[in-house]
């Protein structure tokens, strides 16, 4: 897609609720069904990993390019689908709009669009509740221009894990952790990432907030093994469907909390 600049003012700033890394926009030459994510710095590593997506049409139901966004062929940004109904995770922790099979269901759906970047040797980076949505038939990753491939140092993330004070290395399995905290953020209705961004960093400590679920401790454990590759969604759809159970670790969970913040 490509627009004059004389047209530009047409572009319309929609509310970003974090207000980071630039903004979304809409445009009179696209239906409702998508929108415009337009980034700040443009550079040519996010330039190439545009053009990759829109190439390589493989994640369904994600907000991975669908197109490029240019003004008098500059490129400046790309459109994504737009799902309208949808809520980021972080909103749906505190509504009850979605029911539990919908939220495990979601939670399932973002992992595996995951896998798919990760199987293209790339790095997703900026695993986070804000940038994975919510709606009544799936889970939506989105916000792909933090993407990288796995050789490059410098990327965008909302935060870093520690163990021990130092900083764990960014990896796929770096993406995989955090994805398993956003996931059962949701899944358990509790802002894990609030407390790794207000309280610790600390992997050991999020972890050990698990330690009575030994199947999810020991899932989390292994994400920081290299040579691990669990297939984190089969085992989630496994040990999380009883609702009632799920409910309870919750509320253990939750206790625990308060003794380290």
């Amino acid at each position: 897609m490509n627009v004059n600049f004389s047209d530009s003012f047409l572009i319309k700033r929609v509310q970003n609720k974090e207000g980071t890394f630039g903004y979304l926009a809409n445009h009179k030459d696209l239906d409702d069904d998508s929108i415009i994510k337009i980034i700040k710095c443009m550079e040519s590593e996010k330039e190439d990993i545009i053009n990759f997506f829109l190439a390589n049409p493989f994640i369904k139901d994600s907000g991975q390019p669908i197109d490029d966004f240019r003004v008098d062929d500059r490129l400046m940004g790309y459109v994504e689908r737009y799902y309208r109904d949808a809520l980021t995770f972080n909103d749906a922790i505190n509504s009850n709009k979605f029911s539990y099979k919908e939220r495990l269901n979601a939670s399932i759906q973002v992992s595996k669009q995951l896998r798919e970047i990760h199987k293209h040797d790339l790095l997703f980076n900026d695993i986070c509740l804000q940038n994975q949505l919510i709606d009544k038939n799936s889970g939506h990753l989105i916000d792909f221009d933090a993407v990288t491939t796995k050789d490059i140092n410098s990327f965008e993330t909302h935060y870093v894990l520690k163990s021990r004070g130092k900083e764990l290395d960014n990896d796929s399995n770096m993406d995989k952790l955090k994805q398993a905290i956003t996931n059962l953020s949701l899944i358990y209705q509790i802002d894990i990432e609030e407390i790794i961004l207000y309280t610790t960093r600390d992997v050991n400590n999020i972890i050990g907030l698990f330690k009575d679920n030994r199947d999810i401790f020991n899932l989390l454990n292994s994400y920081l093994d290299i040579y691990q590759d669990t297939p984190y969604f089969d085992i989630l759809e496994k040990n999380l469907a009883d609702e009632e159970k799920t409910i309870f670790e919750a509320g253990k969970v939750r206790q625990k909390i308060n003794r380290i913040i």
